[in-house]
């Protein structure tokens, strides 16, 4: 087995993995909490897309043993990220089939907050924006959950991987040049 390939079934796909069931798991924690698991505070699992990730990037530095390139990182990264995200939301969207009534009561929550704020509505996006925003919100489907989140937080894990990544170089390239310094004394 060549070097890329254990790099992914020993660094990237595991933590892709256990962090896409830990994310899961922080969701049934919420549900467990009394909150809608799909509401507002679903979104703080981007802190933990960003701890599992560093982590990974430290065990892949392990592992590589040099000072990888930028696109290598980013790459890394980003594959990681998108293996949790896929885990993550297929145990969601499995969930939320077994358990229809937490989709209801997000879609009434979301509902709720459409109608209390009617005048913000139409002042942004009008009459016909408000009404299409009230109809869609009574046929939403466990898909249009697991679309809209496979998109949003698909472009969050480019602007987390590249983060991540710059950040990654840096500390290696600081710590070679240590390296370096060091030697020469």
């Amino acid at each position: 087995m060549n070097f890329q390939k254990t790099l992914f079934f020993k660094v990237l796909l595991p933590f892709g993995v256990g962090g896409g069931v830990l994310l899961f798991l922080h969701t049934l924690l919420l549900a467990f909490l009394g909150k809608n698991p799909l509401g507002g505070y679903r979104d703080l699992d981007l802190l933990l897309f960003v701890i599992i990730i560093a982590i990974m990037l430290v065990r892949y530095n392990f592992l590589t043993q040099n000072n990888p390139l930028f696109w290598e990182v980013f790459l890394s990264a980003y594959v990681c990220f998108m293996v949790a995200l896929l885990v993550y939301l297929l145990s969601t969207y499995v969930w939320i089939i077994a358990k229809p009534e937490i989709l209801t009561e997000y879609a009434n929550l979301k509902r709720e907050y459409v109608l209390e704020n009617k005048a913000d509505f139409i002042q942004n996006i009008g009459q016909k924006g408000y009404e299409d925003t009230l109809k869609a919100l009574t046929v939403i489907t466990p898909k249009d959950i697991f679309v809209d989140q496979l998109l949003k937080k698909g472009a969050a894990g480019l602007v987390i991987s590249a983060f991540l990544s710059i950040l990654f170089r840096l500390a290696t390239f600081i710590t070679v040049q240590r390296t370096k310094t060091s030697q020469k004394s």
